[in-house]
C-alpha cells in the first residue's frame, strides 16, 4: 500500500498531537481543542438573526397549527446527530406535536438534503389517500445548496428551514 505523510513525523509529540498539528492546530492550542468551553460556541445571532427568528417563527406557526411536518435526515454521523438532537429537543417541547406529526426520511445512501426526496415528497402530498400533507420540511446539517428544489416545495405550498453548517455553492 502506498501512501504519503502530511508531516514528517515528530517523536516528541504523542499521537494526538502529531495528528492534529498535520491537520493545522498548533501544538500550544492542542489541549483547549480538546477542552473546548461554550466560549468556543458562536451565537445563533452571527447566523442571521433576521432568518433564525422567521425559521423560528415558522417552525411554531406550524407547530400550533398542527400541521404536519418532515425532517429529512441525512444517513451520515453529523446528518444523524443533528436530526435526533433536533427531534429530541422538539420532543421536549411539544411531545404531542412531535408524536403525531412530525416525520423524518432518512436517505438510504450518502445523498444530502433535498435531491432524492423532492418528487417523493411531492407524489406524497400529491396523493389524497396517503394522508400527509407536509407544510413543512427542516433539513439539518443539509439543504444549503437545495435553492431549486426549496423552490419547488414553496410552489406547493410547502415551507423549507435550512439549518447547515456548509458553505452555498451559489
Amino acid at each position: 500500500m502506498k501512501y504519503k505523510l502530511i508531516k514528517p513525523i515528530n517523536k516528541n509529540y504523542s499521537i494526538i498531537e502529531q495528528i492534529l498539528t498535520n491537520r493545522g492546530i498548533p501544538l500550544n492550542e492542542i489541549s483547549h481543542y480538546i477542552n473546548t468551553t461554550d466560549n468556543d460556541i458562536n451565537p445563533p445571532e452571527a447566523l442571521g438573526e433576521d432568518k433564525l427568528k422567521a425559521a423560528a417563527a415558522l417552525l411554531i406557526k406550524t407547530i400550533q397549527s398542527t400541521k404536519q411536518a418532515l425532517v429529512i435526515v441525512d444517513a451520515d454521523a453529523d446528518g444523524f446527530t443533528s436530526a435526533a438532537i433536533l427531534i429530541n429537543y422538539l420532543h421536549d417541547l411539544f411531545p404531542s406535536w412531535v408524536e403525531n406529526k412530525l416525520t423524518y426520511k432518512v436517505h438510504d445512501g450518502k445523498q444530502h438534503g433535498l435531491n432524492d426526496h423532492i418528487d417523493w415528497i411531492l407524489q406524497v402530498i400529491s396523493d389524497p389517500l396517503d394522508g400527509r400533507n407536509y407544510s413543512l420540511v427542516i433539513l439539518p446539517d443539509a439543504g444549503s445548496n437545495d435553492a431549486e428544489e426549496c423552490t419547488k416545495l414553496k410552489e406547493h405550498s410547502i415551507a423549507s428551514i435550512v439549518l447547515d453548517h456548509h458553505l452555498c455553492d451559489i
